[in-house]
């Protein structure tokens, strides 16, 4: 779906998606849900709560499931760029007013916040009872190994130690991101504001002479 220069993150881009959603149907393609990355990859940034009742409200009137993967949620960090939102997660308000809690749920994992991506470990959260049934009924063929829940249970329970990775995650991801923009506005390098979540920086290399394109960066902790 293009966003024809509206701000993807802004409440205006809702009748943008309404739009695609019913060329699509026309053209005979039945959508059934719609998939928000937030905070997003690759941009890095979080999509404000009006924004999100906005797209719950629409996934309402057409009865589309709305699916959140928030596996960046807890790498999130402060940033001094004033176009940065704070993150929202789907769950963390009412949101029966704008959208069934049938059409709601929530996907997350280890790979990201945890950087424990060979753990293979996720989850999905719904109140919509036949979904989690039929899924269930799937996973029972691909159920993960005893080491990796055994090894994420002693993380997930162990709230002091958590605590202490994740401030440091954040403010590790704070730091490198600070100095990133940095350099960028020191060569007068373009990048995309607003980038408060994981490790993500989307740079404007296109006037330069090479490469001309745009490309996103990982803000290593390790370099």
């Amino acid at each position: 779906m293009p966003s024809d220069g509206i701000d993807q993150f802004s409440a205006e881009i809702v009748e943008a998606y309404e739009t695609a959603l019913l060329r699509a149907r026309a053209e005979g393609t039945n959508v059934r849900a719609l998939l928000l990355c937030n905070p997003h990859n690759p941009l890095g940034r979080c999509y404000p709560l009006e924004t999100i009742k906005a797209l719950m409200q629409l996934c309402q009137k057409h009865r589309l499931h709305l699916l959140s993967d928030e596996v960046y949620a807890l790498s999130v960090f402060d940033n001094s760029d004033p176009a940065a939102v704070q993150f929202t997660s789907v769950l963390s308000f009412d949101s029966t007013p704008y959208i069934s809690p049938n059409y709601l749920h929530v996907v997350y994992g280890f790979s990201k916040d945890f950087a424990a991506g060979g753990l293979r470990l996720g989850c999905i959260y719904s109140r919509n009872t036949a979904l989690m049934d039929t899924i269930s009924a799937i996973t029972q063929f691909s159920w993960s190994g005893p080491l990796p829940q055994l090894f994420a249970a002693e993380m997930l329970e162990d709230t002091e130690w958590l605590d202490g990775f994740f401030t440091k995650s954040q403010s590790v991801l704070k730091e490198r991101n600070e100095k990133c923009r940095a350099v960028l506005e020191e060569y007068g390098i373009e990048y995309a504001h607003g980038a408060n979540a994981g490790f993500f920086l989307w740079v404007g290399l296109s006037p330069h002479p090479s490469p001309s394109f745009f490309c996103y960066s990982y803000l290593s902790t390790e370099y």
